[in-house]
């Protein structure tokens, strides 16, 4: 069987305003799921979490630079944490090529305030920089 790894992240989109965002963002949150699952996984980030799954949501509307922690999921055993991103920058930078970027860096705000608020390593995150930066 091959070596197959637990998600660590699970992320999705909703819009809150009308707008278009295109190319489509479902293949950008995947992309950037995979990578960020891939440096999760190599730091054991939930290793001692009350949890087993964030379910991470990028709200598309107005730009809000906080991010929601929502209670436990205990059935699923899945953390809801959203982040509202303005629709007009998410639909500029997927005209200029940069979407992949700017979720990358949403995402990676919104764990890092996971990793604080639950007590998790955060060496993920230097490793993340550090790959990018290679």
């Amino acid at each position: 069987m091959a070596n197959m790894r637990r998600s660590y992240i699970a992320i999705g989109g909703v819009d809150l305003v009308k707008g278009r965002i295109r190319p489509e963002p479902g293949p950008v949150m995947v992309a950037v799921a995979k990578d960020i699952n891939r440096h999760l996984w190599d730091c054991n980030w939930l290793e001692n979490a009350p949890f087993d799954l964030v379910n991470f949501i990028l709200r598309f509307g107005n730009s809000k630079p906080h991010t929601e922690i929502s209670k436990i999921s205990q059935r699923h055993a899945e953390l809801p944490v959203a982040r509202e991103l303005s629709m007009t920058e998410c639909e500029r930078r997927a005209r200029d090529g940069t979407l992949y970027d700017y979720f990358h860096d949403e995402t990676k705000t919104a764990l890092a305030d996971v990793s604080k608020k639950y007590d998790l390593p955060l060496e993920w995150v230097v490793a993340i920089s550090t790959a990018r930066d290679g």
